[in-house]
């Protein structure tokens, strides 16, 4: 009878935890459309620009984007700022509009390209966090190796 209440237990833990996580999806956006609300009565002439729906039209926003993105990039060369900082410039540069862009455009796309986009972000993502940056492999991966990166790399 114990294993079937834990069981239980369990369930009701794992199905609290999705409600919760739900919960605060729509409390963030409930505050999301909160700020926008505000920031259109306040200047009603911010209205987002209408999705793009041509590739060329996409691709003419896009190469606006990445070129804005670079140019924040860049401000900082000469300011004495570490490449964290110049990294935060491009933050300040993108906006919601330009992730609504690129939402966008990955609709626009097949789905073996969406495929791709998104795995090699989430592999991106993640590849990085402990990992040797000159070999790549994690200390587990070198560990199965029999290698040492802090000697061999």
């Amino acid at each position: 009878m114990t294993a079937d209440v834990n069981d239980l237990l369990t369930r009701y833990r794992d199905a609290r935890a999705q409600c919760a996580a739900t919960a605060k999806h729509n409390l963030d956006a409930v505050a999301f459309y909160d700020a926008e609300i505000a920031r259109l009565e306040q200047d009603p002439t911010a209205v987002p620009a209408q999705p793009t729906e041509s590739r060329a039209a996409m691709a003419a926003a896009l190469h606006e984007l990445r070129t804005r993105r670079t140019v924040a990039f860049t401000a900082g060369y000469g300011l004495d700022l570490s490449t964290q900082d110049r990294l935060a410039l491009i933050a300040e540069a993108t906006t919601a509009d330009d992730v609504d862009l690129i939402n966008d455009a990955v609709s626009m796309l097949d789905e073996f390209s969406r495929t791709v986009a998104t795995l090699r972000t989430d592999v991106w993502r993640e590849f990085g966090k402990g990992r040797c940056s000159v070999c790549g492999r994690t200390a587990k991966q070198n560990a199965a190796l029999g290698y040492d990166c802090a000697t061999g790399c």
